[in-house]
């Protein structure tokens, strides 16, 4: 049954009926991942020091919202809009960071539908959907019509966050967004101010794409108001520094580049050396992932004992095969499950990250993907990418000139690189990831730079942001 509105008359039963409003079984939607409420004269458990920066629990706890387009990975969902690494990372990041203390009292989103007539559905309803066991999501209501289904979306989240800070008055509350365009960040920067609630933004797809699409009028009105209201945000999570120094100059922010899941971590040792050097790339083949760069650097390479492994699909597929029809050394499997993306790692000796930054403009992109290479143990090389070379570069080869010749000759380097050498840097790399990057150790992070930011201590929240990596 869908939330009623956040002002009741006053009297008896609407005193009875405020409480009912407030017990998380009757709104399974905004009463999701909530760890138990402790009375006052219970003891606090304690947080030992190695668990990391656990929020504190206090009896003034602050309550969360999250608005985004999370949904589950289901089949009902996998429509044209789904964007799988998006939703799996709000997903593991709201997963972790209840586990670490953070109480989210409300998660709203957005179902991943085109617009009618793309989408066959004219209208969308009101659902509560469960993300995962214990977790459940409350699916925004709206007109699924061109320009009024933004409007619709964002009317639908502006009061859906006032009825949530009305069941949490008297407590911090902070609302954290994932991305601002949708809905748009107007409705709900404007509810956060109405309830005095904190706004946060997690900022992972921000600014004017780096090549020209289609639609780009929209994209630079949104980038025209993203200018003007992240520096007015009472939090920020970016995915790049750049974000920070050009949108909020001087403003605290925390840091996540992505993360990796602790346990698909293995523990492969890296391939002894042998008649065949495997060389891999998985993922989207577009022109910005390198995919043609690399196909005219390894035409450059007459070494027959190399191989290379390409995997996944995009507008450049065409391409690879015919490449592979020219070069029996190139193979291409499509599109592969997980597990088998995992395989072909195994196999490999090099993983390649070409993420284009030279010639395709200004861009706040991260190909998170270079984490989940260095979290496998291998060598890896990757182009210069945002911060990749300066947080990064001590485990992986950097590509700094992003020429085929250049490709070329970093890839005959590696292959006389001393075995043990190259098994020290990524084994160093692979450390790194488990002490840093996994999904455990950032929702920590943002957990407790989220709570401070509820609780209104800048100071707080900069000090957070600040702290180095873990070595």
């Amino acid at each position: 049954m869908p939330p009623g509105p956040p002002f009741r008359r006053a009297g008896r039963s609407g005193g009875r009926r405020r409480r009912r409003e407030r017990s998380p079984m009757s709104h399974p939607a905004q009463a999701v991942f909530a760890p138990p409420r402790t009375e006052p004269s219970e003891k606090m458990p304690e947080v030992l020091p190695s668990e990391g920066p656990r929020v504190l629990e206090t009896e003034t706890r602050p309550a969360a919202a999250l608005v985004s387009a999370v949904v589950p990975d289901v089949p009902e969902f996998r429509t044209e809009g789904f964007a799988r690494a998006g939703n799996n990372a709000v997903l593991h990041s709201l997963r972790e960071m209840v586990a670490a203390g953070l109480e989210f009292t409300g998660v709203f989103s957005i179902q991943p539908i085109p617009a009618f007539p793309r989408g066959k559905r004219l209208w969308m309803p009101r659902r509560t959907v469960e993300l995962f066991p214990g977790c459940f999501t409350q699916l925004l209501p709206h007109l699924n019509l061109p320009l009024w289904k933004q409007i619709h979306l964002g009317l639908s989240a502006f009061f859906a966050l006032l009825r949530w800070a009305w069941r949490n008055r008297g407590r911090p509350r902070v609302i954290l967004q994932y991305n601002l365009t949708r809905p748009p960040a107007v409705f709900i920067y404007l509810a956060a101010r109405l309830t005095g609630s904190k706004y946060a933004a997690m900022l992972y797809d921000i600014g004017t794409p780096p090549v020209k699409i289609d639609h780009m009028f929209w994209y630079r009105v949104d980038d025209f108001f993203a200018r003007r209201l992240v520096r007015r945000l009472d939090g920020r999570i970016v995915i790049t520094r750049a974000i920070l120094d050009d949108y909020a100059p001087g403003a605290h922010g925390l840091h996540v580049d992505g993360a990796v899941d602790e346990a698909v971590i293995p523990d492969w040792p890296l391939p002894a050396p042998r008649d065949e050097f495997v060389l891999c790339l998985a993922g989207s083949l577009w022109e910005l992932n390198g995919v043609r760069l690399l196909l005219d650097a390894f035409g450059r390479l007459d070494d027959p004992a190399l191989r290379l492994e390409i995997a996944g699909h995009g507008a450049l597929a065409d391409l690879v095969r015919e490449a592979a029809r020219r070069d029996a050394r190139i193979r291409y499997h499509g599109l592969l499950a997980h597990n088998q993306v995992l395989e072909l790692y195994r196999r490999s000796d090099v993983l390649l990250n070409i993420r284009l930054t030279q010639g395709v403009g200004k861009s706040y992109l991260f190909a998170s993907k270079l984490l989940e290479y260095l979290a496998m143990g291998r060598t890896v090389i990757t182009t210069a990418m945002a911060h990749a070379a300066e947080e990064y570069g001590p485990f992986a080869y950097v590509l700094r000139d992003e020429t085929p010749e250049a490709l070329a000759a970093l890839i005959q380097q590696i292959r006389q690189t001393p075995f043990a050498e190259r098994q020290a840097r990524a084994e160093a790399g692979r450390r790194y990831m488990k002490l840093n990057k996994t999904w455990r150790r950032q929702g920590e992070r943002m957990a407790a730079y989220l709570s401070a930011v509820a609780r209104g201590g800048p100071a707080a929240a900069a000090q957070l942001a600040a702290e180095g990596p873990l070595q």
